[in-house]
């Protein structure tokens, strides 16, 4: 079942936005540096030890997964990128993530003939003699459909960037790099992304 692609990039909603980003990561932090002091504080065997944040990775991973959903943008894009890396990420983050590389929110009708029109400055079917509006991929910044050229017949595929994608990347990538760079400094085992 496909999922409609919602953006409101107001002003308060990319507030409301970031906000709600950079208090999940603080958050996530607090849980691992809970976990380090306990850790610390306790005697228990390795095995142990990594079991404890083999939990608490399952554990972020699944929230950061729930999170990144509700935001979309550029979150999606880097948890794509994450999912896909291997080495200094750990595993439960990779598992969970997956589930982004599938199954992204489409455009729908309305917003694709909206934009198309904007982009374009004539209707969809000024421009092309057959338009299929179920995409035939749809990614973190927007979906791609087939489509005929009205003055040629050529079969193109049209590329459509979801409504305010831009504005929404724009925030989350400031707050991925803040959060990044803090990481970097309190965690010493923290990936450089």
């Amino acid at each position: 079942m496909e999922v409609e692609w919602r953006a409101d990039t107001g002003p308060l909603s990319l507030v409301r936005r970031a906000a709600s980003t950079l208090l999940f990561a603080r958050k996530i932090d607090k849980s691992v540096k809970r976990l380090e002091r306990q850790l610390e504080e306790e005697t228990s065997d390795e095995e142990a030890r990594e079991e404890r944040w083999e939990q608490l990775h399952r554990a972020n991973a699944k929230a950061t997964l729930r999170h990144i959903v509700k935001y979309k943008g550029f979150l999606a894009k880097f948890g794509q990128g994450l999912s896909a890396r291997d080495g200094n990420i750990p595993g439960p983050y990779r598992e969970e993530l997956r589930a982004l590389q599938d199954h992204l929110p489409v455009s729908g009708k309305g917003e694709v003939d909206k934009t198309v029109r904007a982009e374009l400055g004539r209707a969809l079917g000024e421009v092309f003699s057959d338009f299929d509006y179920k995409p035939l991929a749809s990614a973190t910044v927007g979906q791609a459909h087939k489509a005929n050229l009205r003055t040629t017949g050529q079969k193109v595929c049209v590329k459509v960037q979801h409504k305010g994608v831009e504005q929404m990347m724009a925030v989350d990538l400031r707050c991925i790099e803040y959060i990044a760079k803090k990481a970097l400094v309190k965690h010493k085992t923290a990936p450089d992304v």
